[in-house]
């Protein structure tokens, strides 16, 4: 009878450690699915002595809970975004031009900052790169920009370099565990009379395996 009990006890307890486990887990960040929705992107492209960098805010950006993007109660833009980006230069080469011009852009780098109190200006695209720097993301190969007229479409992949940890809201966050893999970003840019004004947005979903992209 003693050891009937001593097994019953064993298996409540086993029950007990294996629920706690799994109430544990459910709470860790999860990575993204893949092509699910990982940000909004809108931004401007500069051209300083030949070396191109572009730079700009999220107007949504996936941190797997509720989030502010923008702050509260002021008009949504580069001023009251918290999330901004932007880029290390790199160079761009024309391939042809006419009806379908094609430009290749250089492997290269982004950064992504988090900006408890925002304040960025497409007149200063410094002011994008202010605040927090909470990760980096890696373009392995060259993205193909094609252009007809003033419309310009592009593509491109991005690893997850690195990620530092961050308050917002309330709560910490770090993008390791929702896009571990990096990005995929469609491209969609045109042209501008405003200089304050994004003149691309881009759509990034999450990569599935880190093995798709090349090293």
């Amino acid at each position: 009878m003693r050891d009937l009990d001593s097994l019953r006890a064993t298996r409540a307890k086993s029950v007990h450690i294996q629920v706690g486990i799994s109430d544990t887990l459910v709470r860790m960040p999860t990575p993204l699915p893949s092509s699910r929705l990982a940000w909004y992107a809108l931004g401007r492209f500069w051209n300083v002595g030949g070396e191109v960098f572009d730079a700009g805010y999220f107007a949504h950006l996936e941190l797997n809970s509720e989030g502010e993007m923008f702050v509260p109660n002021q008009p949504v833009g580069p001023a009251s975004a918290h999330f901004t980006f932007f880029s290390e230069p790199f160079s761009l080469s024309r391939v042809q031009t006419g009806p379908l011009s094609i430009s290749l852009d250089s492997v290269g780098s982004f950064s992504l900052f988090y900006q408890r109190h925002p304040g960025s200006d497409f007149t200063d695209p410094t002011s994008f790169a202010q605040g927090q720097c909470i990760a980096r993301f890696r373009r392995p190969f060259t993205v193909v920009t094609e252009q007809v007229g003033d419309i310009k479409l592009a593509t491109f992949s991005a690893e997850l370099v690195e990620s530092m940890p961050f308050e917002h809201c309330g709560q910490t966050h770090d993008l390791k565990d929702v896009l571990p893999y990096g990005v995929t970003q469609w491209g969609f840019g045109t042209g501008s009379t405003n200089e304050n004004e994004a003149t691309f947005a881009g759509s990034a979903v999450a990569v599935g395996r880190t093995e798709l992209l090349p090293r």
